[in-house]
């Protein structure tokens, strides 16, 4: 279940999630640093970075696809790509196992 809690990342631009396959903790970021997945604290250091590969708007489910226009639609263009990444894909760097972000952040948070 989608909490107010869980969505909180969209506004610092980050989730700490642990990959599925391996357990790394993993940063997941979009916004100035850029759309990524890193093993390390990429902001006091510079550690390898994995592909974070955003949702499609238009393919996203009803409730985040809703929530994209109503960002959209208010001109709230940092939430409205959040949410793409939020409910796009990530790469972890340690192991280059793909998985949803939301996925893991409904089960950390």
């Amino acid at each position: 279940m989608w909490s107010t809690g869980r969505l909180e990342g969209l506004f610092t631009q980050e989730y700490e999630v642990d990959c599925p396959a391996c357990s790394s903790t993993l940063f997941v970021a979009f916004g100035e640093y850029g759309d990524f997945a890193s093993a390390g604290d990429y902001v006091t250091s510079d550690p390898v970075k994995a592909a974070l590969l955003p949702a499609d708007p238009t393919a996203l489910d009803p409730l985040p696809a809703r929530l994209h226009r109503m960002a959209t639609e208010a001109g709230q263009e940092k939430v409205a790509h959040g949410l793409t990444c939020l409910f796009g894909r990530a790469t972890c760097p340690d192991c280059e196992e793909v998985f949803a972000v939301s996925d893991q952040v409904l089960e950390t948070y």
